[in-house]
């Protein structure tokens, strides 16, 4: 054998030999050690304690992912917020007055009491949230509301809302294009900001008191009612 191929064979040894005792430490430094009574022991102030090091880079690491997770939620709600973008040049029938005054026509055909709350136009569609007294008028203004001639041909969507009151029929009413793509992402997206889907806190002006139901229409009962005599 060559001294030059002899020297080959010694350096290639060599190599060898450095990865063996590389994957050996990596696997040593990998296995839990045994926690004796004498380690466990609390130790001085001054003492310097093995592993601090690494518990300050696990907590940097779980820092940075969970920065990440917010980074990711942003991101998915910014895109599903930009999802449900009214299309390009949508009808006025379908803005937040329209749809307020359709709602308010179907109550007055309804000829039950019942109260607008307000209108939501933070994604598309606008939903007008209102209350009622009960489920029969309720439902009678669903009927009156699906029945409006001026939107034959569009998607209209009208069902209770959460509240904080077992008592109130608190509802929400949307109406949007039946041309539209996302007609299921839509009314599954109008639930969650009802607040009766299973995921998402709804859009019912979280933090607000729930209105008593004897206040519905208490304005027109007092207007009805004969005046006393003195």
């Amino acid at each position: 054998m060559t001294p030059m191929r002899t020297r080959a064979f010694v350096a290639a040894g060599f190599a060898l030999g450095a990865l063996v005792a590389l994957w050996n430490g990596g696997r040593a430094r990998s296995k839990p050690e045994p926690v004796s009574m004498a380690s466990a022991a609390p130790e001085a102030p001054g003492d310097s304690i093995p592993g601090c090091k690494d518990d300050a880079e696990v907590v940097a690491r779980a820092a940075r992912v969970h920065e990440m997770k917010k980074e990711a939620e942003s991101l998915f709600l910014a895109n599903a917020q930009a999802h449900f973008r009214p299309p390009k040049d949508l009808p006025t029938r379908f803005d937040s007055r329209a749809i307020e005054e359709t709602l308010h026509r179907s109550i007055l055909a309804a000829g039950v009491d019942a109260e607008i709350l307000g209108t939501d136009c933070s994604e598309y569609p606008c939903v007008t949230t209102a209350r009622t007294r009960s489920a029969d008028d309720l439902q009678k203004i669903k009927d009156q509301f699906f029945d409006q001639p001026a939107y034959g041909s569009d998607m209209k969507q009208l069902g209770r809302a959460r509240s904080d009151s077992a008592r109130e029929y608190r509802f929400g009413a949307t109406i949007y294009q039946s041309t539209d793509p996302r007609q299921g992402e839509i009314f599954a997206a109008y639930t969650r900001r009802l607040g009766v889907a299973r995921l998402g806190p709804g859009s019912l002006r979280p933090g607000a008191d729930p209105f008593p139901p004897e206040t519905i229409g208490a304005e027109r009962a007092v207007a009805a009612a004969p005046a006393s005599a003195d």
